[in-house]
């Protein structure tokens, strides 16, 4: 018996016949040679003709995937992806703990982001990031490296000065000397085009040459060119990034991709989530996340007061507020880096409190402004103005007036009087201004 996969012509389904040795066609039918279900779908109806036991033929769906595969390699093709698979009882004995690039925050080898609104210190924070994994000390003096790291930091916004200015601030008062990281930190002003073939393959050697266990991709836009207007849609952007992801997988490297957040979705006073991150493709491809929004608009006086949101599939879960002092350029001793995080519950509890007390000074300033509309009237009428003329005059109803008038007799500065008019002979219930309270501010 002979089988033949004859080409397929770019098709992923392909002829597939079963012959006897004069030639004699036995089966013909056309699949997927690489679709294990329709391989023994093929050799079940051939036994069943040829009247035999399914597992005399088991060597049909070999020959069917070798030929199939020698015609890629002839044409070519790629070959197909090897999928390790596990049964039940192999997945529950193996051996598959998270190890962790950064304790309960980065696992190894998975690719994460660091992303957030445009100047909200997503930079800075992997330039921390960077310099903490490569000396192997806490990040944000928090988060424990369990091992130092081979690092390789590409960022194409800022310039080699500013990032060494940064990664200086940084290091100095987490006790490391950033000269003395050496290789164990490489770092360049550019970005590889992932969605390249050629500079993938350059980055891989990079990497391989240098040991790299942790690449820094700032920011995704400038690395992605060719994507443009098809950045919205999922599977271009699958498409773009699957070669850097699958090299940075077989290289066991773990890629960090910095992005923008979009703009519409995340604005101050609110986390930043997963949902709000530009684009698509790069909230699906992550495994891990980093995300950044104020909390306050920043007010250029070197602090910056943010949400810090992390989370990713291994359960590591962390919501706080992160506040970031460097100071000025013009700073005595130039810009320092000086971090602190806040558990959320207190930051919630701390902008409530201000927006309780903005919401009483408020308050306040309507009151003092109904205070001295009020007292212009007085003074508009100086022999006495009774309070219903107050309330005409300024437009108050009752209640609001009245609160006034109150407030303003328990300071001192009216006195009731009696008002003549209409020549009325019996006079109405007024008040007037306090000799002694000229000193009113209107």
């Amino acid at each position: 018996m002979k089988i033949s996969v004859p080409p397929s012509n770019g098709k992923s389904q392909r002829p597939v016949i079963a012959t006897q040795d004069d030639g004699a066609e036995l089966l013909r039918d056309s699949f997927d040679p690489n679709s294990r279900f329709h391989r023994d779908k093929f050799v079940e109806a051939l036994a069943q003709r040829l009247n035999r036991p399914p597992r005399e033929l088991e060597w049909i769906g070999r020959e069917i995937i070798a030929q199939a595969d020698a015609q890629d390699a002839a044409a070519g093709s790629p070959p197909a992806r090897p999928l390790r698979i596990y049964t039940a009882s192999e997945l529950d004995a193996a051996d598959l703990g998270t190890d962790w690039l950064v304790e309960h925050l980065a696992p190894l080898a998975q690719p994460g982001t660091i992303a957030g609104l445009f100047k909200t210190m997503k930079t800075s924070i992997a330039a921390d990031f960077a310099v903490s994994v490569a000396a192997g000390r806490f990040f944000l003096g928090k988060f424990r490296v369990p091992s130092p790291r081979r690092v390789l930091f590409l960022s194409a916004e800022s310039g080699l000065a500013t990032l060494r200015e940064t990664m200086r601030r940084i290091s100095y008062p987490a006790g490391i000397d950033f000269p003395n990281l050496g290789d164990k930190l490489l770092v360049s002003g550019d970005v590889p085009h992932l969605d390249s073939d050629a500079d993938v393959k350059a980055a891989e050697k990079i990497i391989a040459d240098n040991g790299i266990e942790v690449v820094v991709v700032d920011p995704l836009y400038r690395a992605v060119p060719t994507v443009g207007a098809e950045a919205g849609n999922l599977f271009q952007m699958g498409k773009a990034l699957d070669p850097f992801l699958c090299m940075c997988q077989a290289s066991a490297v773990t890629p960090i991709i910095l992005h923008h957040a979009n703009r519409r979705g995340v604005g101050e006073n609110r986390p930043m989530e997963l949902a709000d991150i530009a684009w698509s493709g790069v909230a699906e491809m992550v495994r891990w996340f980093i995300l950044l929004s104020r909390r306050q608009a920043y007010q250029a006086d070197g602090h910056h007061a943010l949400y810090l949101n992390i989370g990713g599939s291994a359960g590591q879960s962390h919501l706080m507020g992160l506040d970031i002092a460097e100071g000025l350029v013009s700073d005595e001793g130039g810009r320092r880096w000086e971090v602190s995080l806040t558990p959320i519950q207190e930051v919630r509890a701390e902008a409530q409190g201000e927006r309780e007390q903005e919401k009483q000074r408020r308050a306040q300033a309507a009151f003092d402004a109904d205070t001295n509309e009020v007292m212009r009237v007085i003074d508009e009428n100086p022999a006495g103005v009774t309070e219903t003329d107050i309330r005409k005059a300024t437009g108050f109803r009752a209640e609001k007036a009245g609160k006034a008038i109150a407030d303003l007799r328990r300071r001192s500065l009216i006195i009731p009087c009696d008002v003549t008019k209409d020549c009325r002979k019996k006079p109405y219930p007024g008040f007037k201004r306090k000799k002694d309270a000229a000193d009113f501010p209107n």
